[in-house]
């Protein structure tokens, strides 16, 4: 079954998700071709189902427009978009993972969901390292390849989440592989290190070939072919 739904002329979204519980879609704006200059805005589009031939249409569009004080201001700063109760409230949030040209400064975002579905201020968490994780976190060389989210468990409580970002990178030729994630299963919006392996068992980092960045109208990053996260 194919819905056509037809809207006024306007800018194309960066990133588009599906909330399973709610039905609702989630459309992000940003970049260099959004019209407004440091700012992000976020859709909530409700939709119906037609109940006597099965078509989708829609009902009511919620938007919120956020300023931008990450200085993350281009597409391609935007690794990752996904929705994910982090603090077990029982809403899912708005999550993203941000790095710069450089891959030094690594971010995560967390809009807090609220109950009608729109969002809240964002949460900012710098990953940064902790002793106990690494003796480097990122650098020039260590050029982004794939992020995806992940599952993780906590070590004391044994309690999984799968609000996990694990981002893979190339080091000079080899594959390494870094895990982010909520720094506790409930209460908090803060992201935190997990854990970094700067090179895996010397696994070469090509791939068999690669998506292309503009990929069906979308200016993502190019995407390596060839990983599969089991």
């Amino acid at each position: 079954m194919v819905s056509t739904i037809v809207e006024k002329k306007g800018t194309r979204p960066q990133a588009m998700l599906s909330n399973p519980d709610t039905g609702e879609i989630i459309r992000i704006y940003y970049g260099e071709k959004y019209p407004e200059s440091a700012k992000m805005r976020v859709d909530v589009v409700n939709t119906v189902r037609d109940q006597r031939n099965g078509t989708i249409s829609i009902a009511a569009t919620k938007s919120q427009t956020f300023s931008i004080f990450w200085q993350r201001f281009l597409e391609q700063d935007y690794s990752l978009w996904f929705l994910h109760d982090v603090n077990g409230d029982g809403t899912r949030d708005l999550v993203a993972y941000t790095t710069d040209a450089s891959n030094i400064l690594l971010l995560v975002l967390v809009f807090p969901g609220k109950s009608d579905g729109s969002f809240n201020e964002p949460v900012v968490s710098p990953i940064q390292l902790s002793n106990d994780k690494d003796q480097l976190l990122s650098g020039l060389f260590m050029t982004p390849v794939y992020t995806a989210q992940t599952t993780y468990t906590f070590p004391s409580s044994k309690t999984k989440t799968k609000g996990a970002i694990i981002s893979l990178f190339d080091n000079y030729g080899i594959i390494g592989a870094r895990l982010v994630g909520p720094e506790s299963p409930k209460g908090s919006f803060k992201y935190e290190l997990k854990g970094q392996n700067g090179a895996i068992a010397g696994q070469r980092s090509g791939t068999i070939g690669g998506r292309p960045e503009k990929w069906m109208g979308s200016s993502k990053k190019p995407q390596p072919l060839g990983f599969a996260l089991v």
